[in-house]
């Protein structure tokens, strides 16, 4: 913060000086009476904030109390929440990290600032319950007071000594928790509804706590490269809000924690270009008593995270085989025939995987086999990559010797052998391979996330979709084909787009056809902009391929607004 000093250039008369002490006056004496005042001057200040340069969290540090007079308004309202953006951070491999500290940090954990937040905000639970204990020894018997007493005072000891190494940070809770000195008589004699919301405060901030510590495994263990995963963010988003709305009534402008929560998310919602749209306002609060569950939720979204952590490695894994193979292949190496077969098992355990055959970075990788093929010498070699090649929906090129092969498809099996069968589009794909109790499981998970809801298919006219067998597996209100012309006129194609996208009855919208690049980009931006997710569906049209796929891309989203609405 620059010096106030050095900001005024001249000198300011004594009249003018007394004129702004009284507007001042005034303007906090309103603020007292008024909540729109109280929100104007909290806005105010936090412009100036910016304005001038953030400071130290006016919440205190090093563990200096903060008396409840002290408050930003001297009324019922808590601390403004601030919006200041952090300085914007170089992405993964631009370069060094700032930690908090203001050093360089070399490692490259983006949730490395969140550290102190795991201490921090556990210490201030814990100092929160030891006040309600401190009550509810106010109405022990007389002769146990004593001993419950001195329990208090070794637990508020500890507590004290680790004070010191915990940065921006008020004591509050020890000092005033109740907003009368703990010295004065009746400090601890609250009625049941002020001592709960005490403890929804503690509550809230384990539950920050919890969240700021399961960033800090997820980043270690490699599960935000790229980013951290959208779904966890809305969680965290929910936390430090549900924090905030808890201190409304609390003796303390601000609070650290809360604070570095909600720039951390800032920071990486703007170099992630990821859109959080609740909580993240002063007029959407999250709910200040639904601790428990959003620490589940966390969880459940932490396991999430390391399983899609488990499935990018291995599905690189298993691309570098497959690119490998080909490498073998396109370089005529012997013996072929086994590069043949490890390809063929390389893309068996991609499909195992639940991934698609028809994948971009499979399509990818066998791209350099197409040209090749014709130029095999031994047919049956020559024919088994013409499978492979057709299997990935990927036709010969022209004038091949096989250009019939195309509707020869080699559907992988866990056994490990190639079942031939005819194709009418993508074969098998993610979900159908799954082990049937899984598959059960992803299905019956799927309907209760559809139930109620009102899915759009949008496919070519020629695509081979059993509406009603999908209705019953995947357990929606309804289910509707949209049949859409790719080869069609562009105009006439966006308009069908943009009409489903304005009906009221599309609550989910499954996307089989493959758009034009710039088409495509369009119709994602209009999605976000009218709240309509979406789902591509890479592979056939069956209930399970399709809730792999919806589970996949936005299960975590709707796993969220059902929580929402139980709640």
């Amino acid at each position: 913060m620059p010096d106030p000093a050095t900001i005024v250039t001249h000198d300011i008369p004594r009249s003018v000086q007394d004129a702004a002490s009284v507007l001042l006056r005034a303007c906090l004496s309103a603020a007292r009476n008024d909540t729109a005042v109280a929100a104007s001057l909290r806005t105010l200040t936090t412009y100036l904030h910016a304005e001038l340069g953030a400071g130290t969290d006016s919440g205190g540090s090093g563990g200096g109390a903060q008396h409840p007079s002290a408050r930003a308004t001297a009324g019922e309202g808590a601390g403004a929440h601030t919006v200041l953006t952090p300085p914007g951070r170089p992405r993964d491999g631009e370069g060094a990290r700032t930690g908090s500290d203001g050093k360089g940090r070399q490692d490259g954990r983006i949730a490395e600032p969140l550290a102190v937040v795991v201490t921090r905000a556990r210490w201030k639970a814990a100092a929160c319950r030891l006040a309600l204990q401190r009550r509810e020894n106010q109405q022990a018997p007389e002769e146990e007071r004593p001993a419950l007493e001195a329990q208090a005072a070794s637990r508020e000891k500890s507590l004290r000594s680790r004070l010191g190494a915990l940065p921006d940070t008020s004591a509050w809770m020890l000092d005033f928790p109740f907003g009368k000195r703990v010295t004065e008589p009746d400090a601890f004699e609250v009625d049941a509804a002020t001592a709960a919301k005490l403890e929804n405060i503690a509550d809230c901030y384990e539950t920050v706590a919890t969240g700021a510590e399961i960033a800090r495994d997820l980043d270690e263990s490699g599960a935000f490269r790229g980013g951290p995963p959208p779904a966890f963010l809305y969680l965290l988003a929910e936390a430090q809000s549900a924090l905030l709305h808890s201190l409304q009534e609390a003796p303390t402008r601000t609070d650290s924690d809360q604070r570095d929560v909600f720039l951390w998310l800032k920071d990486q919602t703007t170099r992630y270009r990821i859109y959080v749209d609740r909580h993240m306002r002063l007029d959407d609060p999250a709910d200040v008593t639904g601790s428990s569950g959003l620490q589940e939720r966390m969880r459940r979204s932490a396991r999430d995270a390391m399983e899609e952590r488990n499935a990018r490695r291995e599905r690189g894994q298993i691309l570098s085989k497959i690119r490998y193979h080909v490498g073998k292949i396109v370089a005529d190496q012997a013996p072929l025939h086994s590069e043949v077969d490890s390809l063929r098992q390389a893309l068996e355990r991609w499909s195992e995987a639940g991934n698609a055959v028809t994948d971009k970075g499979v399509l990818d990788a066998l791209r350099p086999l197409r040209p090749h093929a014709s130029k095999l010498k031994d047919s049956g070699t020559k024919e088994e990559v013409y499978e492979l090649l057709a299997e990935s929906g990927m036709a010969p090129v022209d004038g091949d010797p096989l250009d019939g092969t195309r509707d020869h498809v080699v559907t992988p099996t866990r056994s490990g052998g190639a079942a031939a069968t005819k194709s009418d589009g993508p074969g098998q794909q993610e979900g159908d391979h799954q082990d049937p109790a899984k598959v059960e499981h992803l299905l019956e998970e799927m309907r209760q996330l559809l139930a109620g809801k009102h899915v759009v298919l949008c496919c070519e006219p020629t695509a081979e979709a059993d509406t009603s067998g999908l209705l019953e597996g995947l357990g929606a209100e309804t289910l509707t084909r949209l049949e859409i012309e790719v080869e069609a006129d562009a105009v006439e194609r966006w308009a069908k787009l943009d009409g489903i996208l304005d009906a009221e009855g599309a609550d989910l919208i499954l996307l089989g056809v493959r758009l034009p690049a710039a088409e495509y980009q369009r119709f994602k931006e209009a999605c976000l902009e009218r709240h309509r997710p979406f789902v591509r569906l890479p592979g056939a049209f069956t209930a399970a391929a399709i809730a792999h796929q919806i589970s996949r891309q936005v299960g975590w989203r709707l796993r969220t607004q059902g929580t929402s609405k139980d709640r």
